[in-house]
């Protein structure tokens, strides 16, 4: 191998060792010091946490089975954003069966009880699969039937992928709910429909994440959905949590935000920073002349990072804002005029 070749081996290694170490930095990031923050490929970032000292409060402490099966209660935690402040989990089916005389065979419930996490209203729906079927559930002690009815006769105006109210239905979810007990009931049993529909299905899962097909009629093999929930610390507002400096979790370069609908606050990284704010030093700031989509220089090389901001610099004998969003920069005329009209008298 040539130098040249050496040299760019050399290089080479110099920036999978560069981008090792930067990914191992933003990895450590995610928690506190000497913590561990994986649960076989779940990320479990802070103010969540595995062990004692870990987490910001009991609140947050996330159960680790197996090493491999990262949960909060009984659900199955697949992903937990600090951003939007959201748990993806795994959330039972709801199932009743019937044999052909409209003997119930199986029935199975799904509930919901939270008691630090609310249901999302936005990003979650009540689903109902069947052709004889609607949904019942109790909420706050009280029954109640929420107003969605799954009626088919046939296969005949069933639809894969639609879930309008022929062999599948939706409904909304309540603002702020935290607790649900899921029934499906069924009109006649099936007796009418069990050839093709022996059995009901009720969840309450995340929007998007179900696609209908005619085939789960007769039998929907999932036992579980996923789901998303909504968590925020404590349940103050920012103004009475940051009266108690030892226990308000916004830390260093993040601001505290209120909840419009429900109680506590989160925290965020202000404008500039990314990471973590419940951390110390967990917002960093963010180096945006390292990438042009975050800058308007008009000149790359010309970017000067500040902490949260930018800046942009013109080249010598230019003058401006060195901006494309401003005057961008200017030839000095007055100054090239004289430094041209000397070298002509010399």
């Amino acid at each position: 191998m040539d130098l040249h070749g050496m040299l760019m081996q050399i290089s080479l290694i110099g920036v999978i060792i560069s981008t090792i170490v930067a990914t191992t930095a933003a990895e450590a990031a995610l928690a506190k010091l000497g913590c561990d923050y994986m649960c076989g490929d779940v990320k479990i970032p802070f103010p969540f946490g595995l062990t004692d000292g870990c987490y910001l409060n009991k609140n947050f402490h996330i159960t680790c089975e197996d090493n491999v099966t990262a949960k909060t209660g009984d659900f199955a935690i697949k992903r937990i954003s600090i951003e939007d402040h959201e748990l993806r989990v795994l959330n039972f089916v709801a199932r009743r069966c019937y044999n052909k005389t409209g003997e119930l065979v199986e029935g199975i419930k799904a509930s919901v009880n939270l008691s630090r996490y609310t249901i999302s209203n936005t990003k979650n729906k009540f689903t109902v699969v069947g052709c004889d079927a609607y949904l019942t559930g109790t909420q706050k002690g009280e029954n109640y039937s929420i107003g969605c009815m799954s009626l088919c006769n046939s296969l005949l105006n069933v639809v894969n992928g639609s879930c309008s109210g022929v062999g599948c239905c939706e409904v909304e979810v309540p603002d702020g709910l935290k607790s649900i007990e899921m029934k499906v009931r069924s009109y006649n049993d099936h007796i009418d429909v069990w050839d093709f529909n022996p059995c009901d299905y009720a969840f309450l899962a995340e929007q998007g994440q179900f696609d209908f097909s005619t085939a789960y009629l007769k039998n929907l093999t999932d036992e579980e959905l996923p789901m998303v929930l909504e968590w925020a610390i404590g349940n103050e507002t920012c103004k009475t949590a940051a009266q108690n400096k030892t226990a308000f979790a916004c830390e260093r370069n993040s601001y505290c935000q209120d909840l419009e609908t429900k109680s506590g606050y989160l925290c965020k990284c202000k404008q500039g920073y990314q990471g973590i704010p419940y951390l110390p030093d967990g917002c960093q700031d963010i180096n945006e002349c390292e990438d042009p989509n975050l800058n308007n220089c008009t000149i790359a090389k010309n970017c000067v990072n500040t902490p949260g901001s930018y800046s942009c610099r013109c080249p010598k004998w230019y003058h401006g804002s060195g901006r494309k969003d401003g005057e961008g920069c200017e030839a000095n005329l007055l100054l090239v005029f004289k430094i041209a009209i000397g070298k002509y008298i010399y």
